[in-house]
């Protein structure tokens, strides 16, 4: 996840972490780190967050189930959740940039 180093959070209003699945996979000392920053903003400051990782999943995907559970209760606490389904957008791009591309190679 890309919302910089744990001192800056308490300095920003509106931190944003863009794709959440980026932390290493099933490393507990992610979770732990994770928590942090969670549990330090929870109900004081917003915190807006995008993943490919569905709730269900993430206790195994980040390694440490016990607290992975109390960082879903704290997101989810005061949350507007909104699930996107359908195409990626990013892949929807890049395919018209390729085929952009390929258009002026012929």
């Amino acid at each position: 996840m890309q919302i910089g180093p744990l001192r800056d959070h308490d300095s920003k209003s509106n931190p944003y972490g863009d794709d959440f699945d980026r932390l290493e996979q099933q490393d507990p000392r992610d979770a732990c780190l994770f928590h942090k920053v969670i549990d330090g903003r929870y109900c004081k400051k917003s915190t807006m967050i995008t993943s490919n990782v569905d709730f269900k999943e993430l206790g195994d995907y980040l390694g440490d189930p016990i607290i992975t559970i109390a960082i879903v209760d704290r997101m989810v606490h005061h949350s507007i959740i909104m699930s996107i389904e359908g195409p990626s957008w990013r892949l929807h791009q890049s395919q018209q940039l390729n085929n952009h591309t390929a258009g002026h190679q012929q």
